[in-house]
């Protein structure tokens, strides 16, 4: 059985050899074989990820001009609360240990291989009993109930989908809430390739011209947050039967589902067509350019404009807009969580001053690291098969950063990002000066008002293709 959990600050985890993975913001590299070794102990106390060549005759020297110190949280032992689990293979003993007061977010799931057997029931139960998951998994079959997500039907010895349980453990406003949630095991199911599976969300280019639309019309942004958004799309048009879980004391039983829940592969494509299904009877226009936006007009123009990404809602429009067609939105759909003004919306910060609208991604920024290089190593040293992941990875987050909010890097990244398979050293301290510059350089977006007489300038790349080809 494969157990990730998900931490901040802190994973302490004594791993042998077992399917349990602890994975923690502090640590990407993890235990890897071959010629390198993490040094678990740098990337709390320094701040930085670090890696170091085995090598004969001494450790080596490390580059460690970079010091940006990241602060460690200290622990109280009077508010901790520790949940450990341990679980035998054959002679191994593995041992999961977490402070409560540290996480943030907690998620254990099953590998897509594990086979259910009353240990690996036991086993999940002694962790999750202790820490009062009865109330989630409860909540969560009423769920289901509410909204009419199956029939109960007699076993007859139908295929099935099995299912797995998905526990969360968040932190806001000082309370920790703890969420599970009956995940399909979608891949289960038969002729997966014959089941149309793509959903529209909205586009990045598409948000900010939502935002400059929003400044242009002096309306103030908000966002809506489904709840349980999956288990109130479309109805199914085919038929899969369900094994219900334990808890749901349906021995003997199967589920006919009627929606498309969390784990198939089309349930994102029929909760947007729900979505669609409802925006359009509310009078909602989706744009001809980008599905998952829609409008609304009235006979003074537009009077308001919705985004759609998956569950959450980006929207802004007129005092009536809100009236009448958020509040049938309210109606339709079991609403969670509200903002205005200033929320977080895709992994993006967004604030709207009395000027302007900012678009900001500090908090992603912020976990960023620097990784330690040997300074002995000539700048033209071929890389590892490690260390080119440990790149890779690196070079994937500043590129989602540069796409998202800082075009200052974009040439950057993507000269270092066209010559990944034959990658030196210097191009690993390049990444790292890239990484020190967006955590001490701060950018932002901003969308003002442009006034009433607006041009559009379009300009493409003169030198298109121009670039070497290495990778």
């Amino acid at each position: 059985m494969k157990r990730k959990t998900h931490a901040n600050n802190q994973s302490d985890n004594e791993q042998g050899e077992s399917d349990n993975e602890v994975e923690g913001h502090e640590s990407e590299l993890g235990s890897q074989a071959g010629d390198s070794e993490l040094d678990s102990d740098n990337p709390v106390n320094q701040g930085h990820e670090s890696y170091e060549e085995s090598r004969s005759g001494g450790d080596s020297e490390l580059d460690n001009d970079n010091h940006e110190d990241t602060p460690v949280r200290e622990q109280s032992n009077e508010q901790a609360t520790s949940v450990v689990h341990s679980r035998s293979v054959g002679s191994k003993c593995n041992k999961l240990s977490i402070d409560l007061s540290t996480v943030d977010e907690l998620q254990v799931v099953k590998s897509d291989t594990d086979q259910d057997t009353e240990d690996d029931e036991e086993s999940e139960e002694a962790l999750f009993n202790e820490i009062d998951f009865c109330d989630a998994r409860k909540a969560e079959l009423e769920n289901w109930k509410k909204h009419h997500v199956y029939q109960e039907v007699e076993d007859y010895g139908q295929s099935y989908v099995s299912t797995r349980w998905v526990y969360t453990i968040k932190e806001a406003d000082n309370e920790i809430h703890r969420k599970a949630r009956l995940v399909a095991k979608g891949f289960e199911e038969d002729c997966l390739d014959e089941i149309q599976k793509n959903s529209p969300t909205c586009d990045k280019q598409s948000l900010r011209l939502i935002l400059s639309i929003i400044m242009q019309k002096k309306w103030s942004i908000n966002s809506i947050d489904i709840k349980t958004a999956f288990l109130q799309g479309e109805k199914m048009q085919r038929k899969v039967h369900l094994r219900p879980p334990k808890e749901a004391n349906a021995n003997g039983k199967l589920w006919l589902l009627e929606k498309c829940v969390y784990g198939l592969a089309d349930a994102s494509l029929k909760w947007y067509e729900k979505v669609k299904k409802t925006l359009n009877e509310c009078g909602g226009t989706e744009s001809k350019v980008d599905p998952a936006v829609f409008y609304w007009y009235n006979s003074n123009g537009l009077a308001g404009v919705l985004a759609v990404h998956v569950d959450d809602f980006l929207w802004a429009g007129t005092n009536l807009f809100e009236t009448e067609i958020i509040s049938k939105i309210r109606e339709k759909f079991s609403v969670g969580k509200e903002a205005s003004e200033s929320f977080k919306y895709l992994g993006l910060g967004l604030s709207h001053a009395d000027d302007k609208i900012i678009l900001s991604q500090t908090d992603y920024v912020e976990v960023l690291k620097t990784v330690s290089i040997d300074r002995k190593r000539p700048n033209d040293s071929q890389l590892s098969s490690v260390e080119q992941t440990v790149l890779r990875s690196k070079v994937g987050q500043l590129l989602w950063l540069a796409k998202q909010t800082r075009p200052d890097i974009a040439f950057d990244i993507a000269m270092i990002a066209s010559k990944l398979k034959t990658s030196t050293i210097e191009d690993f301290k390049r990444v790292n000066k890239l990484l020190r510059k967006v955590r001490n350089d701060p950018v932002s977006l901003h969308f003002k008002e442009l006034g009433e007489h607006v041009e559009l300038l379009l300009y493409t790349d003169a030198s298109f293709g121009n670039l070497p080809v290495t990778s």
